[in-house]
């Protein structure tokens, strides 16, 4: 909330004059600062909400993804469902390493 209070304030202050539709400036009334604070204030919130929505798909998708690998499940048990998935998806085969010294070398890790 406190994040589309402030962007509308600036909006606000910043905008004086409202492009009329025959391309000449009119000055803006105060019923449409009201308008357009109203507007953007309910397009931010609106944002922060998918935002939030977004992120937790993010987080349920990727312990789906950890869950049905069994290289990300094992890694799970020391580091999160973020960090197993992309340590697999980089390491790949890890059959083509002699030792897992040699893992840690390729991810710049020593």
């Amino acid at each position: 909330m406190g994040r589309s209070v402030a962007c509308c304030a600036r909006l606000a202050s910043r905008s004086r004059h409202a492009p009329a539709a025959s391309g000449s400036v009119l000055p803006a009334t105060g019923m449409m600062r009201s308008m357009l604070y109203i507007s953007v204030a309910a397009l931010l919130e609106t944002l922060a909400r998918v935002e939030v929505e977004l992120a937790g798909l993010d987080k349920k998708k990727a312990r789906q993804i950890t869950a049905a690998s069994k290289p990300c499940w094992h890694l799970m048990s020391a580091v999160g469902p973020l960090t197993s998935l992309a340590f697999v998806a980089s390491v790949e085969d890890p059959r083509r390493y002699k030792t897992s010294r040699s893992i840690g070398s390729y991810m710049g890790l020593t």
